[in-house]
C-alpha cells in the first residue's frame, strides 16, 4: 500500500523574544499510508501535538518538507492550506472546538457546506446514527455531555470523507466509558481513512493502534511500522464556500453573547450618528436649498429677478434695460412678467385713497399704504393664482391683491366721479366704476385670493399691540400687505404714461444736493432775475451750471441760527429785518458764494455741478431752464421680473446663477439678483450659518471621530474575542473570505441597525430643532433643511468603517497560524 503523506527531515523551532528558543521537532521523517489507526504517543511537551498540527497544515515547519501526494505543503499559499484542510483533513480536538452558535446538525453539516456540497438530511442522520447521536440533531451544544460533544466533533470531521483524520487527545476530557466509545468509533473509521491520534495513553494505543509512533524531545524514538514509498497522485483542492445562512446564523448567536454591551454600543453609536447627522446637515447648508424648501413648504412658486448695485454704503436696485431682459429670457426660457414703475410728470404714479379716520391708523392691519404702485404685465396667468372675480380681458382692466382690496373697502379709492368705497370684494370686482391712476381710468375685475386667515383678528380689532407679536406683523407686512403694491394688467402700459408739465417733471426727477440745505422751493428761470452778490443787486439771466439760493434754503441750519442770534444781540438798536438782511448777506457771501453743489438726476444717476452765483431776492432758489431742452421725462421703468416656477430643479439652476437680493456687506459690485417672500427671515438664518460655519465643521469632526472610535472599538473587540472561533473555522477548512463573510455580516448588521436608529433620531432632532427655533413663525420655515444626501453619507460612513475595521482585524488574525489562534497565542 502506497503512502500518501511523508515527512522528510522535519524540524520545528518556536522562537521566543524573552527566553531561549524551543526545539519542538528534530529531523523527523515519517511516511503515512492512506488508512489505518496511527497513535503518536509521548509525554507532554515531547512534540506530538506539533507533529499533528504540521500534518494538518495548522502549523508550518522550520525546515524539512511535508509531502502530500508528492506535493510540498511548505509551498502552499495560505489560501491553498485552507483548501487543503477543507478537502483532505478532519480535526478532532481535545477541547472539542465545536461552535456554540450552531446546533448538533449544523455543526456536523458545516464541513459539507464549506465544500460547497448540498447537504442531504440522510447524510447527517446517518452520521448521527453511526455516532450514537440519533435524535440529538436539534440539540444546542451546551446541552450535551463531554462525550457527546466529542462525537459531534468526530461527525464534523467524518462527514466530508477526508483522507486524513487528526485527533489530538480526543479522550483527554472524557471518562473511561466515553473514552472507549470514542476509540471504538475512531477504530471503525480507520478502516477507510487514515486516523492519526495524539495521546499519552499507551494502553489505549496498544489496544487500538495499527501503528504506534513514540516521540521524545522532538525525536521519533520508536515506530512499529514504516510506510511505503509515497505515491505521486493528483491533489484536487476544494475552495471553501460558506453559505450566507450559516454566516447570518453565527451573527445572530454572536449578538446574544454580550447583549448589554451590544445594546450600549448600538445606542451610543446611534446617538453619535444623530449628532453627526445634525452637524453634517448644518455643514452642508446651502442657502438656495433653504430658500427653495421654504417656497415649497409655503406653496409659493413666484420669485422676482432684478439688478442690484452693492456698495459699502448699502445696496440700490437698478432699472432694467432691454439687454437685461434679453439675458433673463435666454437663461430662463420661460414667460417673463415684467414689473413696471410708471410715471406722470416725472413722478411715480399711484392711486389716491380716502382719508384715515382720526389720528393715524385704527390698527396695524391698515398701516401699509399700497399706493407705491407697481404694474405687472402678465404673460403667465399662473402668477395670478386663485381669483375672486375674473382675469383681465381688456387693456383698462386690472387684477389687484387682496390687501389692496382690503384697503379700498376700508378707506375708499379715488374714481373718476368721487370716492369709491365698496362694502365687499364682490362689490369691488362687479362694479363698473373706474379708479384713477394718474389720468388713467382702470377697472378692477379680479382680486388675487391671498391667504389671510392669520390676520382676521387684526382686520376686525380696533387695536393690536405690535410688541406682543412683532413676528406676526412682519409676516403680515411681507407676505400679505406688501403684495398690495402690485397690480396686474395686459398690454396697457404705453397708454397710461403722461407729462402735463415739463418743468414739474424735471423738478420731480432732479434734486439739488447740499449739506444742511433745503431745496423744496427750487424753480427754473427763463429770463433775468434779481440776485444779490457781494452786497450788490444784479438783474441777469442764469447759465447752465449756475444756481442762486433763497434765504430759506440755508437759514434753518443750527450754525446759521446761533450766529444770527449772537449778531442780533449785538445790534439791539436796529430793526429785525435790517439785521436779518445784513447778516444773511454776509453769512451767504462767507459760506456759499462761488461754492459748488450737485444737481442729481434720479433717472440716469448723473451728477451735474452747480456754482452758487448769488442770493435770490425772492422766496425761491433758481437754476436755468436751459436744462430742460435735452430733458426727456421718464415714463416707465422696468424694475424687476416676476417668474412663476414649480420645478425645484429649475429653481435651483436659476438661483445658482443669480445672487440672493439680501447680501452681506462684503459683496461689492452690480449683480443680477433674485428675491422671494420672507427674504428678511431667510437672510437672518443665512447670517447665523455664516457666523458659525467653522464651529460646525469642528463639531462635525468631533462626532465623526467619536462614532468611528466607538464603533471600530466594538467591532475590533468582538472579532478579537472571537479569535478561537475564527481559528476553528480555519482549522476545518474555512478561508479568510469565509471568516470575512461572517464578521463582515456581523459588523454590517450592527452598523445598519445603529445607522437606522441614528437616521431616525437625526430626523426627530432636526424636527425638534426646527420646531423649537422656527415653530413660532407664521409661515413654514425649516432652518435645518433635511437632505437625503445625509442619509447616504451616514450609510456610506458606517458601511465603510465596518468593512475597514472587519477586513483589518480579520487580516491581522489571518496572518497568525490557525493553531496559534485557537490556543490564543
Amino acid at each position: 500500500m502506497k503512502s500518501v503523506i511523508e515527512l522528510k527531515n522535519v524540524s520545528k523551532v518556536y522562537k521566543s523574544k524573552k527566553s531561549i528558543d524551543t526545539l519542538a521537532l528534530q529531523d523527523v521523517s515519517l511516511k503515512f499510508q492512506n488508512s489505518g489507526m496511527v497513535f503518536i504517543v509521548g509525554k507532554s511537551g515531547s512534540g506530538k501535538s506539533t507533529l499533528l498540527n504540521i500534518l494538518g497544515g495548522l502549523d508550518s515547519v522550520t525546515s524539512g518538507n511535508v509531502l502530500v501526494e508528492g506535493k510540498n505543503l511548505s509551498e502552499f499559499s495560505t489560501s491553498e492550506l485552507d483548501s487543503y484542510r477543507n478537502t483532505y483533513v478532519g480535526f478532532i480536538f481535545q477541547e472539542f472546538n465545536i461552535l456554540e452558535q450552531y446546533n448538533v446538525s449544523e455543526n456536523i453539516e458545516l464541513s459539507l457546506r464549506l465544500q460547497g456540497k448540498k447537504q442531504k438530511n440522510t447524510d447527517v442522520l446517518e452520521i448521527l446514527e453511526r455516532l450514537d447521536l440519533s435524535g440529538l440533531g436539534d440539540r444546542r451544544i451546551n446541552e450535551l455531555s463531554g462525550g457527546q460533544k466529542q462525537r459531534v466533533s468526530i461527525g464534523r470531521a467524518l462527514i466530508k470523507s477526508p483522507r486524513l483524520i487528526l485527533a489530538d487527545e480526543p479522550t483527554g476530557n472524557l471518562d473511561l466509558k466515553s473514552s472507549k466509545q470514542i476509540f471504538d468509533i475512531l477504530k471503525n473509521i480507520s478502516r477507510e481513512h487514515l486516523v492519526v491520534v495524539v495521546s499519552h495513553d499507551m494502553e489505549s494505543a496498544k489496544v487500538y493502534a495499527d501503528r504506534i509512533i513514540e516521540i521524545q524531545d522532538g525525536k521519533v524514538i520508536s515506530d512499529t511500522k514504516q510506510g511505503d514509498d509515497i505515491s505521486n497522485g493528483e491533489i484536487t483542492l476544494i475552495k471553501s464556500k460558506l453559505p450566507l445562512s450559516y454566516a447570518f446564523n453565527m451573527v445572530l448567536s454572536s449578538l446574544k453573547v454580550k447583549p448589554f454591551r451590544l445594546f450600549m454600543t448600538v445606542l451610543l453609536t446611534a446617538i453619535s450618528l444623530v449628532f453627526l447627522g445634525v452637524t453634517m446637515t448644518l455643514q452642508m447648508f446651502d442657502q438656495n436649498n433653504l430658500i427653495i424648501n421654504t417656497m415649497k413648504d409655503n406653496g409659493e412658486h413666484i420669485y422676482e429677478l432684478g439688478k442690484t448695485e452693492f456698495s459699502l454704503l448699502g445696496d440700490n436696485d437698478m432699472v432694467l434695460d432691454i439687454d437685461d431682459i434679453s439675458y433673463f429670457d435666454s437663461e430662463l426660457r420661460t414667460s417673463l412678467n415684467l414689473v413696471y414703475r410708471l410715471y406722470g410728470d416725472g413722478k411715480p404714479l399711484s392711486f389716491e385713497f380716502g382719508e384715515h379716520e382720526g389720528n393715524g391708523y385704527s390698527n396695524y392691519f391698515y398701516s401699509l399704504d399700497p399706493s407705491n404702485t407697481l404694474v405687472v404685465d402678465v404673460r403667465d396667468d399662473r402668477i395670478l393664482g386663485g381669483l375672486i372675480g375674473r382675469k383681465m380681458n381688456a387693456s383698462d382692466e386690472i387684477v389687484v391683491h387682496k390687501y389692496f382690496a382690503d384697503y379700498v373697502i376700508k378707506y375708499g379709492i379715488k374714481s373718476e366721479e368721487d370716492l369709491f368705497k365698496p362694502n365687499s370684494y364682490e362689490e369691488l370686482v362687479d362694479s363698473d366704476k373706474y379708479v384713477l391712476l394718474g389720468h388713467n381710468k382702470l377697472k378692477i375685475v379680479g382680486i388675487i385670493d391671498d391667504e389671510d386667515s392669520l390676520y382676521e383678528e387684526a382686520r376686525s380689532s380696533e387695536f393690536f399691540d405690535l410688541d406682543d407679536d412683532m413676528d406676526l406683523y412682519k409676516c403680515f407686512k411681507e407676505n400679505y400687505a406688501s403684495k398690495g403694491y402690485y397690480i396686474y394688467t395686459k398690454e396697457f402700459i404705453i397708454n397710461i404714461n403722461y407729462v402735463d408739465d415739463l418743468e414739474k417733471a424735471f423738478l420731480n426727477t432732479n434734486y439739488v444736493v447740499g449739506v444742511g440745505m433745503s431745496f423744496d422751493n427750487l424753480r427754473l428761470s427763463s429770463g433775468n432775475i434779481e440776485i444779490s452778490r457781494n452786497g450788490k443787486t444784479l438783474n441777469r439771466e442764469l447759465d447752465e451750471g449756475e444756481i442762486v439760493l433763497s434765504l430759506d434754503s440755508f437759514n434753518s441750519g443750527l450754525s446759521f441760527k446761533n450766529s444770527f442770534y449772537e449778531f442780533l444781540e449785538q445790534n439791539k438798536d436796529r430793526t429785525y429785518n435790517d439785521v436779518m438782511s445784513e447778516f444773511a448777506s454776509n453769512y451767504f457771501n462767507e459760506n456759499f458764494l462761488d461754492k459748488e453743489i450737485i444737481l442729481y438726476d434720479t433717472q440716469s444717476g448723473e451728477e451735474k455741478p452747480l456754482k452758487i452765483v448769488g442770493l435770490s431776492l425772492s422766496d425761491n432758489s433758481f437754476i436755468s431752464d436751459k436744462y430742460i431742452k435735452d430733458f426727456v421725462p421718464n415714463k416707465e421703468n422696468i424694475v424687476s421680473v416676476k417668474v412663476y416656477e414649480e420645478d425645484e430643479s429649475v429653481l435651483r439652476n436659476v438661483f445658482s446663477k443669480f445672487l440672493f437680493r439680501r447680501q452681506f456687506n462684503d459683496v461689492i459690485g452690480t449683480y443680477y439678483t433674485f428675491s422671494v417672500i420672507n427674504s428678511d427671515k431667510l437672510f437672518n438664518v443665512i447670517v447665523v450659518y455664516r457666523e458659525v460655519e467653522w464651529f460646525i465643521v469642528a463639531v462635525c469632526m468631533v462626532f465623526l471621530l467619536f462614532a468611528f472610535l466607538l464603533f471600530s472599538n466594538f467591532i475590533g473587540l468582538t472579532i478579537s474575542n472571537a479569535k478561537k472561533e475564527i481559528g476553528i473555522l480555519r482549522a476545518i477548512g474555512a478561508r479568510e473570505v469565509d471568516v470575512l463573510k461572517i464578521y463582515g455580516t456581523l459588523s454590517l448588521v450592527i452598523a445598519l441597525v445603529s445607522c437606522v436608529l441614528g437616521i431616525i433620531g437625526w430626523l426627530v432632532v432636526c424636527k425638534i430643532i426646527n420646531y423649537s427655533i422656527f415653530g413660532g413663525l407664521y409661515f413654514k420655515l425649516d432652518g435645518i433643511v433635511v437632505r437625503p444626501l445625509v442619509v447616504i453619507m451616514l450609510l456610506v460612513f458606517m458601511i465603510s468603517v465596518s468593512i475597514f475595521i472587519t477586513v483589518g482585524s480579520i487580516s491581522k488574525i489571518s496572518k497568525i497560524k490557525p493553531i496559534d489562534v485557537i490556543l490564543n497565542k
